[in-house]
């Protein structure tokens, strides 16, 4: 199997990544998988949420940096 380990700035294993084909096999061999591809419906409050920050974003896009000035600020006092 060629999983392979997705890893953070200081090593750490925060993920795996399996090839689609390998991931297809498991689906077949083991019962159960395939249905956490199914995505559930937001909830009403998920939704709210959602449609606030994005008319937050909207109406405020002067105030937004793009992600890797913010990675640059962060990663300092990683």
């Amino acid at each position: 199997m060629a999983i392979k380990f997705i890893h953070n700035q200081k090593g750490k294993a925060t993920g795996v990544y399996i090839p689609i084909a390998e991931w297809r096999e498991m689906t077949l061999k083991y019962e159960g998988l395939k249905e956490s591809e199914i995505e559930a419906p937001l909830k009403s409050w998920q939704q709210e949420l959602l449609e606030e920050r994005l008319n937050n974003y909207y109406l405020n896009t002067e105030l937004t940096e793009d992600f890797d000035s913010v990675i640059n600020d962060i990663e300092p006092n990683l």
